[in-house]
């Protein structure tokens, strides 16, 4: 779908995380999805955690680790307070959006 939306001329895609199967949706799997979509993108992805719809809380540590990829710009943060991820994410180019 991310290439689809370069073709179509998006400019970056936010991704969401994903949420059909809950119970498996733990760190590992989450930072191997969206690394997935990173790796194969062609424009920049922003990530979107909105635990309301998804039932999926996106860790810190995730998202620290997911910050260093060159393909990862920021994240779209719905769950509550972005204070924290930006904070981890200080001295770095990357976006928090509330």
């Amino acid at each position: 779908m991310s290439q689809k939306m370069a073709v179509a001329g998006a400019d970056a895609v936010m991704v969401v995380t994903p949420s059909y199967y809950k119970g498996g949706m733990k760190d590992a799997a989450l930072h191997a999805h969206f690394t997935a979509v990173a790796d194969n993108c062609p424009v920049p992805v922003i990530l979107y955690s909105v635990p309301a719809f998804t039932v999926i809380d996106l860790s810190l540590d995730v998202i620290a680790d997911l910050a260093h990829h060159p393909n990862i710009i920021g994240i779209k943060e719905s769950g509550g307070d972005v204070s924290d991820h930006c904070f981890c994410m200080m001295g770095m180019y990357f976006f928090c959006l509330e």
